[in-house]
């Protein structure tokens, strides 16, 4: 499928209050990054309410410096019109971008990444789909975030619900339109909801390419249901230039109403001394 390149100026916001709580500093060499994916499930918690501050209250303890966000609604009446990802990008003082993977007659669902850095770049665009298909689209977003110690890329996903649909979705994720557009130079970080485990055919054609965050402090944990969570299907993959520091899935009171997914939160230590990480123009 085209990949869709926009303009920061045409699909970005960038909100009043600046980045306070930035781990990186101008001038060093060394940076730590938090990043963050969740399945906000439309801000629809567990009690069939749309609450995008329930969704605050679930991320803001982490501390987040990059939002991957799957299923945020813009403008649909089951969610009283809400502009899911503004309101989230507010409540965070954050820059945002939306990609609707889905058009309703009212209003859109789909992805959004949210950050606390400059934004050099983002693209998007709706991943393969079986013939004559009718299930829900899928899609990715990429965005390019300028830190002072350099350039990184994060990548943001949902994948189908079906095994040979998810198949085709990865490999355009891992060809030359996406992934394989990157060099081995450039730090990476992929996440999202896989709707896939770890024995799966796509997890482990991704691990091939990228490293499981969750694979450096075993057990892993899982993040689906947040009620009862044993399906590990929301995922974090980084490239060699990352070093995890930290891990969190959070169980808590807030995090178990707030979504049917509980969020993944990693700390990582990017240092461009030894990864040779690209400076930004």
């Amino acid at each position: 499928m085209k990949k869709k390149e926009t303009p920061v100026t045409e699909n970005s916001r960038k909100q009043p209050g600046g980045f306070a709580g930035a781990i990186c500093r101008t001038g060093q060499k060394r940076c730590r990054l938090r990043v963050l994916t969740y399945n906000v499930h439309s801000c629809v918690n567990r009690r069939g309410r749309a609450r995008p501050d329930t969704i605050l209250a679930a991320i803001k303890p982490l501390r987040p410096d990059v939002v991957a966000l799957q299923e945020t609604d813009v403008g649909i009446p089951r969610t009283q019109f809400q502009d899911q990802p503004r309101l989230l990008a507010e409540g965070l003082e954050m820059e945002y971008a939306f990609h609707p993977t889905v058009q309703h007659p009212v209003g859109q669902y789909g992805l959004a990444l949210l950050s606390k850095y400059d934004v050099y770049q983002i693209s998007s665009g709706i991943l393969p789909l079986l013939p004559l298909g009718r299930f829900e689209k899928r899609g990715v977003m990429y965005m390019t975030l300028d830190l002072p110690v350099g350039r990184i890329h994060i990548f943001n996903t949902h994948l189908s619900l079906f095994t040979l649909e998810r198949s085709l979705q990865m490999k355009s994720l891992m060809g030359d339109q996406w992934l394989g557009s990157l060099r081995a130079s450039a730090p990476v970080v992929f996440c999202g909801d896989l709707n896939a485990g770890p024995r799966s055919a796509v997890y482990r054609r991704l691990a091939r390419r990228l490293t499981d965050v969750q694979s450096f402090y075993p057990p892993p944990k899982a993040t689906y249901s947040s009620r009862r969570p044993v399906f590990r299907i929301d995922h974090l993959f980084i490239s060699e230039h990352f070093k995890p520091v930290g891990i969190n899935v959070p169980r808590n009171e807030t995090t178990r109403i707030a979504s049917d997914h509980l969020p993944l939160c990693a700390e990582l230590l990017l240092d461009n001394r030894e990864s040779g990480v690209p400076a930004a123009d």
